[in-house]
């Protein structure tokens, strides 16, 4: 009776430890985050819209994108160049996983990464308010190569 609850027990832990994980199974949506880091009370964590920024205001922020399992393509980080400008400090300390392609254009905040299997990104972007707007803002997204591919995210930033 042992050696038959020996030989079932043997045979349950064969097949339940002989399941294959499927490849959707790895594919979830990237994420990106934003923190910013130069204005004291500004408070991204409970809303999209920021406090009133005044002409020639300056406000940096960090973005983290994360492609969780999978690896990250692109990073884009976009805005109204008519009411700010957008520039990227800190961006030779990353530029070995930018690939310098057609597709890559940092002037307009498109960054696509090479294939080094990046799966975290961070740097810092620097907003600067130009004329007062209520609706201005940012635009952040990250693709991966995964199947739900892209994650926006949208900050109004209103400028008086």
């Amino acid at each position: 009776m042992k050696k038959l609850i020996f030989l079932f027990s043997l045979l349950g832990v064969f097949l339940f430890s002989s399941c294959k994980i499927g490849a959707g199974d790895s594919e979830y949506s990237p994420q990106i985050s934003v923190a910013a880091t130069s204005l004291n009370g500004v408070n991204l964590t409970a809303t999209s819209t920021l406090d009133t920024l005044h002409v020639g205001d300056v406000l940096n922020f960090c973005v983290i994108a994360q492609g969780l399992s999978n690896p990250l393509v692109s990073v884009q980080v976009t805005n109204d160049t008519t009411y700010s400008a957008i520039s990227f400090p800190d961006l030779a300390s990353i530029s070995s996983g930018i690939l310098s392609n057609s597709k890559t254009d940092i002037s307009k905040g498109y960054l696509y990464l090479s294939d080094l299997n990046i799966g975290t990104i961070t740097f810092n972007v620097l907003y600067v308010a130009k004329k007062p707007t209520k609706t201005s803002g940012v635009t952040f997204s990250v693709v991966s190569t995964s199947q739900y591919t892209t994650a926006p995210l949208q900050l109004v930033i209103p400028v008086k």
